[in-house]
This record gives structure tokens, C-alpha cells and sequence, in this order.
């Protein structure tokens, strides 16, 4: 049965805790990035993004999983899939040289099939959070929904420097763009914008 809290409902309670007994992780926002318009999660493996939680996640709600490996310049796989992608409702957002040579197909083949705009980023830029950006979208009382793009003004900095044609592709894709200054939160914990919100999606 739905619970209702502060006008919203609860339809299903999902808990994978009991893996962490286990060593094996499936982390908030961070380890997927999901596009909702064709129900398919994304997930890069690493220590905090387990192959075998993504598929199960994946069977509950049903989303097909797209599982890839990658590495970051320094050979270690990035922490959090969300660091390398960002999917939007009209782009979406990736480093694909991150991505292994066996897996990169797949990955720009199925993004690709969605018909959203991709913008490659350098290993630079995701180094600097330019993929973690998240899209959300406002309401205005006279019915305007406006597309709103979440960013850090260092990852909207390095995307500026990858060239004016992915930033003007990626601003074409929104109505507005919101940068702030988290300076603190990338140097001293390692993540960024995205990695700070929590994302509610409406059918």
C-alpha cells in the first residue's frame, strides 16, 4: 500500500543494504546515471558500483543496465559513473575516452539510439566535473516549464575551454544554466553538483 508524506507517496520500499555484509555497493545517485525515457541505467563497475546490484536494481524497476569499464588518467576506474556521464532530456554528456576500447561502442551506440545530442568531454574536463551536472526542470505558475542545467562554475569553465561549439550545443539544450561556486566540495570531497543532489523523477 502507498504511504503519503508531505504530498508525496511511497509505492515501493527497495533495500539492498544487506549487500554491504558482503563488500558490495550500489551507491545513491553516483552509480547510475538513468535515462528515464527509454528506461535504461547506466553503470560504470568500480568498488562502489557492483555488476551483480546493478542487474538485480535493474530486474526490480526495470530498466535494462548498459555496464561498462572505464579509467580515469590515472588508471583507476572513476569512483562514480556519474563523473563520466550526464543524460539530459534533449543531450547527453560523456567522456568516452574513459571508456574501455571494448565497451565504448556499445555505450555511444545506445546513447546514440536515444537521439539526444551527445557532447564529448576531454579526461581534463571530467577530471574537473564537467559530466557532473545534473538537468531539472522548474514549473512556473503560469504553466512554463523551463529546463534548468545544475553545474559548478569550475565545470562549466572547463567546458568552455573544450571549445564554444560544446558549449553552445550543451546551451541550446536548456533554457538557462546555474553554476556555483563549490570549490570546497570538489577539493576537500571529491565530487560535485550532482553528487550534492538528490534527483525526484515524474512521468
Amino acid at each position: 500500500m502507498a504511504e503519503a508524506h508531505a504530498g508525496f507517496e511511497r509505492r515501493r520500499l527497495i533495500d539492498l543494504s544487506a549487500h554491504e555484509s558482503e563488500g558490495r555497493y550500489l551507491e545513491g545517485t553516483g552509480s547510475l546515471v538513468l535515462d528515464h525515457r527509454y528506461a535504461i541505467a547506466y553503470a560504470c563497475r568500480s568498488p562502489r558500483t557492483d555488476e551483480r546490484l546493478v542487474m538485480e536494481w535493474g530486474r526490480m524497476l526495470g530498466y535494462e543496465p548498459v555496464i561498462f569499464d572505464a579509467r580515469a588518467a590515472d588508471g583507476i576506474a572513476p569512483y562514480h559513473t556519474n563523473v563520466m556521464l550526464a543524460i539530459g532530456s534533449e543531450w547527453a554528456m560523456i567522456c568516452s575516452d574513459a571508456i574501455v576500447a571494448a565497451d565504448r561502442d556499445h555505450v555511444l551506440a545506445s546513447l546514440a539510439a536515444s537521439g539526444r545530442k551527445i557532447i564529448e568531454i576531454s579526461s581534463s574536463a571530467m577530471q574537473r566535473f564537467a559530466a557532473n551536472v545534473l538537468e531539472v526542470r522548474t514549473d512556473a505558475s503560469n504553466g512554463d516549464v523551463r529546463r534548468v542545467l545544475a553545474m559548478s562554475s569550475s565545470a562549466a569553465q572547463a567546458l568552455r575551454e573544450e571549445g564554444q561549439g560544446r558549449w553552445q550545443t550543451l546551451r541550446a539544450c536548456v533554457d538557462e544554466v546555474v553554476a556555483a561556486d563549490v570549490g570546497t566540495i570538489e577539493q576537500a570531497g571529491g565530487g560535485s553538483v550532482r553528487c550534492m543532489l538528490a534527483e525526484i523523477f515524474v512521468a
